[in-house]
């Protein structure tokens, strides 16, 4: 019985000592997973490196103004190689100024004629960093030549998450790059019927009705339609587009533009069966193109359904998503333009 309860002591020890140890593993483990980065320290290492570079280099930017380090913690940055001999250079530089200045994205540019990007620009430089590389240290680190400049743009964490040369445009790429770094929905139809340019110079929208109408000297709304349905926005916008087809209205004319996966015969059936009084055609080739590209671009199945807003002038004035309420906006304002007989 006595050697029982000593063996029975022993291993009480025992499993008290596992324990300890035990214990002792699991609070060493923890606190070293606590320490440990979340990214992979050789791709933090380095992208710091690439960060780092840049303020080494360029302790201030063109206007004296300290760079620092702060500056560029958790926005995502573009870094803009930029040739001011190239007018491409200086337009793509404005089209990223214009639209992101004010969003939340850090914009590096680098030149070796900084002052010629200065005197060639008309706009406010506040939240821009102008470095100055005539030594074209920068470029040789980053691998960039200026007779064919390019991109480099960072995430909120200093990742280089895209790359690539000025010249691959604005809107197919360095677009679509920041809109993705910084976590924002691209509004489509921006790219599909940018609001202040002619229908003259967009050739998808020139092959529809839209040429036609404005020819007579119409302002038009045109509706762009991937499906139809009586349970949808499409039924009662047609409906609601009714009023401007009256005789005396000022010259707004509305068009319904289906998809190509309708057929000619789906428009002559729905315009018998709800008579709108306004035409409904196929989408053209080149728009069907455009659309196809707009899909792969973005990375979409489909695209929502979209509305425009033309003048008599042909001058887009205004767009909204037709599958959502902000469509009444641009109805609204086709309604004052009918009023104050604008559209004439």
């Amino acid at each position: 019985m006595s050697q029982f309860l000593g063996s029975s002591g022993h291993n009480k020890r025992t499993l008290f000592i596992v324990f300890v140890s035990i214990c002792s593993l699991v609070i060493v483990g923890v606190s070293l997973a606590i320490k440990t980065p979340s990214s992979p320290s050789g791709v933090k290492k380095q992208n710091d490196r690439e960060l780092l570079e840049i303020f080494r280099r360029c302790p201030s930017d063109y206007f004296g103004r300290r760079i620092q380090k702060l500056d560029f913690i958790a926005r995502p940055a573009l870094l803009l190689f930029v040739n001011a001999k190239r007018e491409s250079d200086l337009l793509l530089f404005h089209k990223v100024f214009a639209e992101w200045n004010a969003r939340g994205l850090n914009l590096i540019v680098v030149s070796d004629d900084p002052g010629s990007i200065f005197s060639q620009s008309v706009i406010n430089f506040d939240g821009v960093w102008i470095l100055a590389d005539q030594s074209r240290e920068l470029s040789a680190f980053f691998g960039v030549s200026y007779n064919n400049p390019s991109f480099i743009l960072f995430n909120g964490q200093g990742d280089r998450i895209a790359t690539g040369d000025n010249d691959i445009g604005y809107e197919r790429a360095v677009r679509i790059y920041i809109t993705k770094a910084l976590g924002l929905r691209s509004p489509l139809r921006e790219v599909f019927a940018p609001v202040g340019q002619s229908i003259q110079d967009i050739s998808w929208l020139m092959d529809t009705k839209l040429s036609f109408v404005n020819s007579e000297g119409k302002g038009s709304i045109l509706v762009y339609l991937n499906s139809f349905c009586e349970t949808c926005n499409s039924l009662i916008i047609m409906q609601r587009l009714r009023k401007f087809v009256l005789p005396d209205n000022a010259g707004i004319k509305p068009i319904f533009v289906l998809s190509t996966d309708f057929s000619p015969q789906d428009c002559v059936n729905l315009e018998a069966r709800y008579k709108p009084g306004f035409p409904i055609i196929i989408a053209s080739q080149a728009l069907a193109d455009k659309l196809r590209v707009l899909r792969e671009d973005y990375f979409l199945s489909e695209l929502n359904d979209i509305m425009v807003l033309v003048s008599n002038e042909g001058e887009i004035i205004a767009s909204a998503d037709a599958g959502c309420a902000c469509y009444q906006d641009v109805l609204a304002r086709a309604g004052e333009i009918m009023e104050n007989g604008m559209g004439k």
